[in-house]
Order: C-alpha cells, then structure tokens, then sequence
C-alpha cells in the first residue's frame, strides 16, 4: 500500500498570497527615516514629473514639421515610457513576492554539475545587467560629451532653447548649468528604465534553468534500495511542489 503524505497545496516558502495589507507591507515594508522618504519623493518628482514635463512642454514650441515630428515621436516614446513605469510600481508587490521564488529554489537539491551550471546562469545575467546599464547610461551622456568637447560651440539639449545662450556668459552659463540638471534626470530615469525592461528576461533566464533542473530531478527518481517508499515518494512530491512555484 502507497504511503500517505500530506502535501500542502502552497508551498510554506513561499507564504500565503497577497491581500492589501501585505501588498502594502511589501512595497513600504521598513520604517524609512525621514530623509529616505524625502529622497524617494523627490526622485520620484523629479524624474517622473518634472523631467517628463519638460519634454511635453516643447511641443509649443515647434517651428516646422521636422520638428513636430521629433517631439512627437519622443514624447509617445516616453509616454510608453511612463505607462510601463506605473504597471511596474502597481506590481511591485507581485515581483518582490516574485524575487522569493528563485531563493526558495535555490535551497533545493542539486549536484555540482547542476550549481555550476546555475552559476553560469547568474553570471551571464549580470553581465547582461551591467551591459544594459553601460549602455543606457552611455546613450544618456552622449550630448553631454558633446557639448564638452565642443569647445562652447554647442550644448546639449540646444532645440529645448529658444534664446540665443550664445549672447552672453550669463546666458551660457545658466544654460549649461539647466543642461546639466537635465542631463542629471536623464541618468537618473536610465537607471529606472534599466531596471524595468530587462526584468523579464533576468527572471525568465534564471527560472529555466531551474526548471531544467527539476526535469533531471524527475529523470533521476528510480527505485533506490537505499531509500525508503515513503522517502522516494517524498522526492517525487517535492519535485512537484518546485514545479509548481516555477509554473504558479
């Protein structure tokens, strides 16, 4: 006769699903100082208020058509920027919740030949990271360089001024300093944008190899005269349970 096993439907890793008092507890789940707070709010203004703003505001100043379609087609931009910001934050409960998975399986069997490939895995991802981020920031600092090496002949942003800052130093200092606030919030919204658009593929990457890993583990469960039914029964059922959380 089989052995009985009780087998909860929710793995106790993971814990129980989100109600609004846990949604909330996970976006806000520290007692944040004062300054953390003032910090987060005006990150948040600045970068996803003010600086969008400015863009939006130069559609009233557009002289010829090339130009409208310049602002045009950056503004849709980052307004599918935006949207894609506020999905993010209202699930944010969900992917910190998310992040527990692949910790609760990487506390589960595995060969050596299995963490080295597990390694690789976590490697390539944060060469992927880090790629992603050179590149986002380095497309940000591209017209501030410019500016630098011109020499005065040129700033960065110069389509957004609609005066000669060429006129005097104090036109082309203050420029140069709103320039370089500008270029500062431009940064800061790469960084944002970096850690939402390769999010998916990180995840997913680092989920099929675990999958893969339970596949083996499937594969390898056989009769072991060294084992017990009730053990072996127990490696099937927890092969499950991990199969669950990846697919869940």
């Amino acid at each position: 006769m089989a052995p009985t096993v009780e087998v909860s439907s929710k793995d106790p890793r993971i814990g129980s699903k989100n109600s609004s008092e846990r949604k909330i507890e996970n976006v806000w789940s520290e007692d944040y100082r004062l300054r953390h707070k003032i910090h987060v709010v005006t990150n948040y203004i600045l970068t996803n208020v003010i600086y969008y703003f400015s863009y939006t505001i130069q559609l009233l100043f557009v002289e010829n058509l090339k130009q409208l379609l310049e602002k045009v087609s950056i503004n849709i931009c980052l307004k599918f920027g935006t949207i894609k910001f506020f999905v993010i934050l209202r699930l944010s409960a969900n992917v910190i919740e998310i992040n527990k998975k692949p910790n609760c399986l990487d506390s589960g069997p595995m060969t050596g030949t299995q963490k080295d490939k597990l390694k690789r895995v976590l490697n390539f991802c944060r060469l992927f990271s880090l790629s992603t981020m050179v590149f986002y920031e380095g497309g940000s600092l591209i017209y501030p360089l410019a500016t630098t090496l011109s020499h005065g002949t040129q700033l960065s942003l110069e389509n957004w001024i609609h005066y000669d800052w060429r006129k005097n130093a104090f036109c082309y200092w203050g420029s140069l300093q709103a320039a370089m606030f500008l270029t500062i919030l431009q940064l800061q919204l790469a960084l944002v944008q970096k850690a939402n658009d390769p999010f998916a593929i990180l995840y997913l990457s680092v989920l099929s190899a675990h999958l893969q890993m339970i596949m083996e583990r499937f594969a390898n469960i056989h009769y072991n005269p060294g084992k017990t039914e009730k053990e072996s029964f127990q490696d099937f059922m927890q092969c499950l349970e991990d199969h669950r959380i990846i697919m869940e």
